[in-house]
């Protein structure tokens, strides 16, 4: 479960929201999501039982170069997330962009929401300014609650 946890915050999808000074304008957060490029700087997951938390484990530092350099879109129109592979690639033959699903924010823009084929993903958002998009996961498996955090930069 962790391994899915991390896989779908480095795919993509990550955003925050509290209002902040970058959320003024016409477009409020909206706005901010699909004014740039994001790029993924934490990750991290944590596993509570029974109330209880676990290691909160660095997932960031175990990513690979060709990872950690890839951007996350959100586009305005069709509002699809684009993982864009970046300066390198993991794989030469992997595509520069992917379409990782659609995205919508909810709940009075305190919430990202992200579907795809596979999942859906509510994001917490606690950040998203001008310059850091910040979400938070939480899955539940019977006593076990799985948080994944995600923080990325914004890159205009």
């Amino acid at each position: 479960m962790k391994k899915v946890l991390l896989s779908v915050s480095a795919i993509g999808l990550l955003l925050i929201g509290s209002c902040k000074k970058g959320d003024s304008g016409s477009g409020g957060k909206s706005s901010i999501l699909t004014s740039g490029k994001w790029q993924l700087t934490a990750s991290t997951s944590q596993s509570i039982v029974s109330g209880v938390a676990g290691t909160l484990d660095d997932d960031y530092t175990g990513m690979d170069a060709c990872e950690k350099d890839d951007y996350t879109l959100f586009d305005a129109s069709s509002k699809l997330i684009i993982n864009d592979e970046g300066a390198t690639k993991c794989d030469a033959s992997d595509p520069q962009q992917t379409n990782n699903g659609l995205w919508a924010l909810t709940n009075n823009d305190t919430w990202l929401l992200q579907t795809n084929s596979l999942i859906t993903i509510n994001w917490n958002i606690e950040q998203l300014d001008d310059n850091t998009l910040k979400m938070s996961n939480y899955d539940t498996s019977g006593t076990t609650v799985y948080k994944s955090t995600s923080t990325f930069k914004h890159v205009k």
